[in-house]
């Protein structure tokens, strides 16, 4: 039956996981299909369409932030200065970047350098939920 791959998706134990996600992401067809496949893989997710919805979604959001999973370009309010702000509120948040276009030269450095994890578009399913468990899994900065 329908049922099957959704249990062997259950049953890889790598792309599962708990946490609380914000997501960041202007285009809204991509917004929706990393939502639903993070919400299936088992995170909490909160969505926004911008920095700027982003941001007060994760300054007012009462639990514990697991992830900021955030695209870079996005209008207004760009993918690394909203992690930088959310970061002041929120000391140690976790952020992965995602991108379809080369990183520029603002953020280029510290993801080549590997001190930001970064996700090129298209990514697979798999692609993202293996990411995002390694740097949720990953130690938090002290």
């Amino acid at each position: 039956g329908g049922e099957e791959p959704d249990e062997r998706e259950q049953s890889d134990g790598v792309l599962t996981g708990h946490g609380t996600i914000l997501l960041a992401e202007d285009n809204r067809e991509v917004r929706a299909l990393v939502r639903n496949v993070l919400r299936r893989a088992g995170y909490e997710v909160l969505s926004a369409a911008d920095g700027e919805e982003a941001f007060r979604l994760g300054t007012e959001y009462p639990g514990p932030l697991d992830l900021l999973l955030t695209d870079l370009v996005m209008p207004g309010l760009r993918g690394e200065e909203l992690y930088r702000r959310l970061s002041e509120r929120r000391p140690g948040l976790r952020v992965l970047l995602m991108s379809g276009y080369p990183a520029d030269d603002v953020v280029k450095g510290e993801i080549e350098s590997g001190a930001v994890p970064f996700l090129a578009k298209p990514f697979t399913r798999d692609q993202l939920l293996r990411k995002v468990r390694e740097v949720i899994e990953s130690p938090r900065e002290p």
